[in-house]
């Protein structure tokens, strides 16, 4: 046997057993994962979070890509960040920082909500109901808006009124119901915030400025029924008792 056929022979048989290594490394029982650890900054763990994570259970640490998995867990809107690693036990650890949520869009005549958040706004699995939290500015909205809102590349003004609304302190505890009015050509929306025991309805445009809003807020409480005087001072905010003004 010639020297370049026993060196050819010799590549042919480590590259054999090289494969086979590889071979038994990716498919040992003895190398699958033995348990998957979630922590979580605040709250709870996203329940369509916990169904992707369950596919990993038992499955070899050499098919596991961390990577691919940290992307899948921050595709949920209610994470921002995820560290996932593996551990010299066999340990798929993982931790999680929740994304701060502003406010819940229901979806009006459906059990589906969205969530506005400082990673923006975006429609949940339904699985993830169970840990929306309800002392949020809870806003009612037409299916198809939400979907025009979703295709905006700059929410700004939408983000600018949430804002408003969550400093009011004081004055927003009274308010029962927001609702958002919007025909999805205009170019601006309105807000519909219904009170608690009383019969005022504030529309407000989305561009507001928070002591517009506190003002408008402040005339409805006290029984403002002039519409021509808040039309004049406060131009962007419309007060309604019994009936519309219009505007």
């Amino acid at each position: 046997m010639t020297k370049s056929k026993k060196i050819l022979l010799s590549s042919i048989i480590i590259l054999m057993a090289i494969s086979s290594i590889f071979f038994a490394l990716f498919n040992s029982q003895y190398l699958n994962i033995n348990s998957i650890e979630v922590t979580i900054d605040q709250g709870e763990i996203p329940p369509s979070l916990k169904i992707i994570l369950n596919n990993y259970n038992d499955k070899n640490i050499f098919r596991i890509n961390c990577e691919k998995i940290q992307k899948q867990i921050e595709n949920n809107p209610f994470i921002a960040s995820a560290k996932v690693k593996i551990t010299l036990s066999k340990k798929l650890r993982i931790s999680l920082k929740k994304t701060q949520v502003d406010a819940i869009i229901r979806i009006i005549g459906k059990d589906e909500y969205a969530i506005l958040s400082n990673k923006g706004l975006y429609r949940i699995n339904n699985n993830d109901n169970s840990i929306i939290d309800n002392q949020l500015i809870q806003i009612e909205m037409d299916e198809n808006v939400l979907n025009s809102l979703l295709k905006e590349s700059n929410l700004s003004r939408f983000n600018k009124f949430i804002d408003n609304l969550d400093l009011l302190n004081d004055s927003s505890y009274l308010i029962s119901s927001v609702k958002y009015d919007n025909n999805v050509n205009n170019s601006f929306g309105f807000f519909r915030l219904e009170f608690k025991n009383t019969n005022t309805i504030i529309r407000v445009r989305e561009e507001v400025n928070t002591q517009l809003l506190k003002t408008a807020i402040e005339l409805a409480l006290n029984g403002a029924t002039n519409n021509k005087k808040v039309l004049d001072v406060y131009h962007r905010a419309i007060i309604e008792r019994n009936s519309s003004f219009g505007g």
